[in-house]
């Protein structure tokens, strides 16, 4: 009798064996049941996560919030960057006060750069007035741009034809800015803007008025003194500014420029901006849209200065090009990027550019634009991109670009 039951219990036993062989065989009926399988064998070959020297920096950066601060709320802090698109990197120094209660903010600041381009700035204003997502300011910009590039007007200008310039500018402005609902927003502007242009610096090229004039670049001759009233209307979804990983910007303004005591350079001017990135199943890559369009239109027999038409050409345009390569009194600029986490706290990219230039938006419908492709790393934390890298090629020769911040900056 003991070995008949013996023989049931091997029996039984290898029965039991071979269902649960079959089931485990048998694929999931549902993907719940298919993540939950995932999940019960990571548990069973878990094992202790080990980062390299480049994670362990940037975690140590994101955890004990370096960058935040190294710019504080109120007090000295320094900066570290470009000052103006082409200027190259630069050091500075700047005060904030921030009275009643943080009512009210002082700011003043300078940067110089490796160029030798200068900027002087104050600001004051009072953020969220009222307890309203509305804020004021006001202030005066002077700046020196020592080594500005100029090619021509159009999109069949020559490398050849390089010239530098000096670009001097004093901005006193008042604007205002307003958030709706926590995306939609509203800015305000108006101000005087006096510009002079002089000499350029950079003894690698001519001055400027050495291969132009005043009629194929205006403004030479004669730099104006305008006075300007901006508004603008957009839509920010983005779940980070500095980082963007989901949601989008799409922003149109509109300006009117006016030269003060004659009507030399009347002229309005137009900016239609859309940015998008879309994830990929998680945040972790995705893709990113960017196309920017801009136009200036004279009023009656007005002229345009040359150094406030549109371009492209530069690290957040056409990047395969250089900085202002081409300019015209109208410009469009698209851009993609497919994006993926290679590690925390760098993300790898490539991307395609497509830009030109014309003398308006329909001339370039339909038109062969210039392109350029390449990789860029962007190196970051969960809020903003504080270092990146991009590595363009062309028809003009490959090009190397280094920024601290995002890319997709520019008006």
């Amino acid at each position: 009798m003991t070995r008949v039951f013996t023989g049931l219990a091997l029996c039984l036993l290898t029965a039991v064996s071979a269902r649960a062989q079959a089931t485990a065989a048998t694929p999931p009926a549902t993907r719940a049941e298919a993540l939950e399988a995932a999940r019960a064998d990571r548990e069973q070959h878990l094992s202790v996560e080990t980062r390299n020297l480049v994670e362990r920096t940037l975690i140590f950066v994101e955890d004990k919030r370096v960058l935040e601060r190294l710019n504080p709320p109120q007090g000295f802090y320094p900066s570290v960057g470009s000052i103006a698109r082409g200027s190259g990197m630069g050091v500075g120094a700047g005060y904030r006060r921030r009275p009643l209660a943080g009512r009210l903010v002082f700011d003043t600041s300078a940067a110089i750069t490796f160029r030798a381009y200068t900027v002087l700035q104050f600001t004051a204003s009072a953020p969220q007035l009222g307890g309203l997502p509305l804020e004021l300011q006001a202030g005066t910009r002077w700046y020196d741009y020592t080594q500005e590039d100029y090619f021509g007007l159009g999109s069949d200008t020559l490398n050849a034809d390089r010239v530098s310039f000096s670009l001097t500018g004093l901005d006193t402005f008042a604007q205002v800015m307003a958030r709706r609902a926590g995306w939609f927003v509203m800015r305000g502007r108006a101000g005087v803007h006096r510009l002079d242009v002089a000499r350029g610096t950079d003894p690698r090229f001519p001055s400027l008025e050495e291969r132009f004039t005043d009629a194929t670049a205006p403004g030479l001759d004669d730099t104006p003194t305008l006075a300007y009233a901006e508004a603008g209307l957009g839509i920010d979804t983005r779940d980070e500014p500095g980082n963007t990983r989901g949601g989008g910007l799409y922003n149109v303004s509109v300006g009117a420029f006016r030269g003060r005591g004659r009507r030399d350079f009347d002229f309005n001017r137009i900016d239609v901006t859309a940015m998008h990135v879309i994830p990929i199943f998680d945040k972790k890559r995705g893709i990113a849209l960017h196309a920017v369009a801009s136009r200036i239109d004279p009023v009656g027999g007005s002229r345009v200065p040359f150094f406030l038409m549109p371009t492209v050409g530069g690290a957040d345009s056409l990047r395969g090009y250089r900085e202002f390569r081409f300019r015209d009194a109208a410009a469009v600029t698209l851009n993609a990027e497919y994006r993926w986490e290679a590690f925390s706290g760098l993300d790898l990219a490539l991307f395609v550019d497509a830009a030109d230039v014309g003398p308006t938006w329909r001339s370039l419908v339909g038109a062969h634009l210039k392109s350029s492709w390449g990789m860029g790393f962007r190196f970051n934390t969960n809020r903003r991109v504080f270092l990146r890298i991009d590595v363009a090629g062309g028809r003009e020769g490959p090009r190397i670009w280094t920024a601290l911040g995002p890319v997709f900056r520019r008006r």
